[in-house]
């Protein structure tokens, strides 16, 4: 990611440290707010119509949309998403962490005014860090419903199919929003992936030839058509190839011992 590190070395202010954990915090926030009734949550989604009518905060309070209203499930929901941003923190620096998620949500705000009547949550965003997470941790086990270990590779994939079916089968604001929102992780692993399937390409075709090279030399090069041996079952034996109208112009292979009697039966039809 030499782009990044050399945004990086231009912009080190724009890291936040820790912003998984005060996203999630505010998550919480909202979470309460709603349930004591003092801000109703629709106040959090993401609407282009509404923030053209002034309601700026929408393009920033869209990120604290709650991903559950149920507790227990939100409790569950919002320590794997501290996980997954402080191990993906860990992993990157918080430099880089803030550009992923900050490209990401960039992404949900451009489908807010493709399609402005729509209300946007960061569900998508979020999902595209769990991506990211699973594509750097991909062995990382986690306990669904605190009982079943899985490791996240397999819940990256499934996410993935997930996200497959609702861009060919969603409406159309789905199938944007699900586009766009995790464009910043085309954008992350996209390049090393192209390289990763090139040099897999590479090495299948490298490979392929060796294999063929191999099978070569394995391979007889001179059987005698009279009694079958070869230049492998019997490394002394001497071969020789004869081109006479029944042979052909390819030539047939004889051994030394099944030569001369071949030579013999062309003589006699020939005489």
């Amino acid at each position: 990611m030499t782009w990044l590190d050399s945004l990086e070395r231009r912009f080190p202010g724009f890291a936040i440290p820790g912003l998984a954990r005060m996203i999630g915090m505010m998550m919480f926030l909202a979470f309460a707010l709603q349930q004591m009734g003092v801000v109703p949550v629709d106040k959090w989604y993401l609407s282009g119509r509404d923030v053209l009518s002034g309601e700026a905060w929408r393009l920033i309070s869209f990120i604290f949309v709650p991903p559950s209203f149920n507790m227990l499930f939100l409790l569950f929901a919002l320590m794997i998403f501290v996980m997954v941003g402080d191990g993906l923190e860990q992993e990157w620096g918080s430099f880089k962490l803030t550009v992923y998620y900050f490209v990401g949500m960039l992404g949900t705000i451009a489908v807010a005014f493709i399609v402005p009547d729509v209300f946007l949550s960061n569900y998508f965003l979020n999902l595209s860090l769990f991506f990211a997470f699973a594509t750097v941790y991909p062995d990382y086990e986690i306990l669904v419903f605190f009982v079943i270990p899985v490791k996240v590779k397999y819940l990256g994939i499934f996410s993935a199919l997930y996200i497959a079916y609702m861009i060919v089968f969603g409406a159309f604001v789905v199938k944007i929003a699900a586009i766009l929102s995790v464009v910043n992780y085309l954008i992350f692993f996209g390049p090393s992936a192209f390289t990763s399937v090139k040099r897999g390409r590479a090495n299948y075709e490298r490979r392929k030839k060796f294999e063929q090279s191999f099978r070569n030399d394995a391979d007889p090069r001179h059987i005698c058509v009279e009694c079958g041996r070869s230049d492998k079952s019997d490394p002394d034996l001497v071969f020789r190839y004869c081109i006479c109208p029944d042979c052909g112009k390819d030539g047939k292979a004889f051994c030394s011992d099944h030569l001369g009697s071949h030579l013999e039966s062309i003589k006699k039809v020939t005489h």
